[in-house]
């Protein structure tokens, strides 16, 4: 058993066609709804999709009941397939929001294609207290002078947030090419 609260996703990038029926099936069983808050059948699933990328957009995706605020089942898929994603959930009780995003880098489920970070209620990544309290006793034994503590200290916070991750792509879906010898 888990808790249940509110999380998004935003897929973007190329998709194969061949796969929209099994992506479309696991849309509808996480109980996910776009821009029209009604939770998608497979059909409206495929036709979200397809809208999304013949609008050249990303396509983002909603449940205010997620399953601990990810979508076990739909983000595997996704890693499997190679299919670009950033999910984040909201802050719940004792539990921090999250920001996760995945880009297929490097082949496989390479650690280097995940990136998260604890997030806000609106989805921001942010810096937790301690690492912060950590930076700053950091530059503080570092003995500087005060004009060179702030240089440092805005250095090592850049350092703590600043990780170069691409944006989402919008979606294509890509046809099954078929090579004959």
């Amino acid at each position: 058993m888990g808790d249940y609260y509110s999380a998004q996703l935003t897929i973007g990038g190329n998709i194969n066609s061949s796969i929209l029926p099994e992506l479309a099936s696991i849309i509808e069983q996480e109980g996910m709804v776009d821009d029209s808050s009604y939770e998608l059948s497979e059909s409206e699933a495929i036709q979200a999709i397809h809208d999304a990328a013949n609008s050249k957009q990303t396509l983002t995706l909603r449940n205010s009941e997620a399953r601990n605020g990810t979508f076990e089942e739909l983000e595997s898929f996704l890693v499997k397939n190679r299919i670009a994603f950033d999910r984040s959930c909201d802050a719940y009780c004792e539990y921090d929001g999250e920001v996760n995003m995945y880009r297929p880098i490097h082949e496989g489920n390479h650690p280097e294609n995940h990136f998260g970070f604890t997030g806000n209620q609106s989805g921001d990544a942010m810096v937790k207290r301690d690492d912060i309290i950590d930076i700053i006793k950091t530059v503080i034994a570092s003995g500087n002078s005060n004009e060179d503590m702030y240089g440092d200290l805005d250095c090592l916070l850049g350092e703590a947030v600043s990780i170069e991750i691409e944006d989402l792509k919008p979606i294509v879906v890509v046809e099954e090419m078929l090579f004959l010898l």
